[in-house]
């Protein structure tokens, strides 16, 4: 998927986005809604501009073009680091209530991997079985996330003066 396909959708899905960017920055409410379309550079009559992330997502094949996986780990630790920046709340989630649910979505997980046999599943089944997948993946990640804000704030304790 191209990078303006995928700000297209993000722009369907949030509506207001363009304007809310709009009264944030000082580029227009348009200039946003333009990432959304086939870049000029790509196809001279559509009327879209290239984005930030057109730039990363080149920057991120460009790493994996020169090592296998350096692609694919940078744009992992960017997830990771975002994720941890975005998740609200995450320091007024106990540990205990982390561990819980990441053994509840674990424990689905493997009840699927033991009921399902990925050879002879269909493609309902398969999405299913991907959809458990992610859901340890999100609950890991908030783990994760948490531990790194913990981190941070021990960090930044540090070097205060």
């Amino acid at each position: 998927m191209e990078a303006y396909q995928i700000i297209h959708q993000i722009l369907e899905a949030f509506k207001g986005l363009p304007g809310k960017l709009q009264r944030i920055t000082e580029k227009s409410d348009e200039w946003f809604r333009s990432h959304g379309r086939e870049p000029k550079t790509v196809n001279p009559l559509q009327s879209g501009n290239v984005s930030p992330l057109t730039h990363y997502l080149k920057f991120v094949r460009l790493y994996e073009a020169a090592d296998k996986g350096a692609g694919k780990t940078l744009n992992r630790r960017v997830y990771e680091e975002l994720e941890s920046e975005f998740t609200e709340n995450l320091l007024n989630t106990s540990q205990k209530e982390i561990q819980k649910n990441f053994l509840k979505e674990a424990f689905e997980f493997l009840k699927c991997l033991a009921e399902r046999d990925f050879e002879h599943a269909t493609s309902g089944e398969l999405a299913e079985i991907e959809q458990e997948c992610m859901e340890v993946r999100e609950v890991a990640n908030d783990a994760i996330a948490h531990l790194r804000a913990i981190k941070r704030i021990r960090e930044s304790e540090n070097f205060k003066i």
